[in-house]
């Protein structure tokens, strides 16, 4: 097998540029990803050197997998060719949150904050860092910053919902997952945190069909809500375990 035509690589690497691993990624994503790190074998196969975007890509194609460590691997290859790149640092941070990894997830976060103060999304990764260290309050205060970076990144909204729910500030939460969902429809997140705060609020049935939507866009829902105290109230209705089967 010979590498794919350089022209469609560099169409591929051009997807990977797009990826954020704090979005959700679409299937169309997946399969460019997947594309790239089979090639990427063949390429190695010849000698030819690996860009950035390929470890990237490679990285990505691991972690949609759920192969954390190895993708982290991946990546830290690319951070060593390109280590002034912001989104690198951001996939790192999102990386090691998975890894449970929470103190090196902060450094990493805040690097890419450092190396871009505007960009939402390294933003939106230092919230996920804070929330992930139970430091709510900061991470209610880097997702509105992340916001206020740009008002259209619909992971920051969706990510607000989650946040404000911890906090106990439902309606808030509610008005921030709504909004994500003005932005991104599809955004399992927001469907997810809006079916939480809901059940909390004692409103089943439009908590099971927000809980419905986010399963069917990530099935990934389904095991996150079997273990997720803030759907109790569901937990009780045969239509929740009709969901989680």
């Amino acid at each position: 097998m010979k590498p794919y035509p350089e022209s469609y690589l560099n169409a591929l690497r051009e997807t990977v540029r797009e990826i954020s691993l704090v979005a959700h990624p679409s299937e169309a994503l997946k399969s460019d990803v997947a594309e790239l790190s089979q090639n990427l074998e063949v390429l190695e196969l010849y000698g030819i050197e690996l860009q950035v975007e390929d470890h990237v890509g490679r990285a990505a194609h691991l972690f949609f997998q759920g192969h954390y460590a190895p993708a982290q691997q991946n990546l830290e290859k690319a951070i060593s060719l390109a280590p002034a790149a912001p989104a690198l640092w951001i996939h790192k941070g999102v990386l090691l949150i998975r890894l449970g990894r929470i103190s090196e997830a902060l450094l990493a976060a805040q690097k890419a904050v450092g190396l871009d103060p505007r960009s939402a999304a390294a933003r939106t990764c230092q919230a996920l860092a804070l929330e992930a260290a139970q430091r709510f309050g900061e991470a209610l205060a880097a997702v509105e910053a992340a916001i206020a970076c740009d008002p259209d990144y619909a992971p920051g909204w969706a990510l607000k919902s989650g946040i404000a729910c911890r906090l106990g500030r439902y309606d808030e939460g509610l008005a921030a997952g709504r909004q994500a969902l003005t932005l991104d429809a599809n955004s399992p997140a927001a469907w997810y945190n809006l079916a939480c705060i809901l059940s909390l609020k004692g409103e089943v049935r439009p908590a099971l069909s927000h809980l419905e939507r986010a399963i069917a866009i990530d099935p990934a829902c389904r095991l996150i809500a079997r273990r997720d105290a803030d759907l109790a109230i569901l937990k009780q209705t045969p239509e929740f375990r009709r969901l989680t089967v």
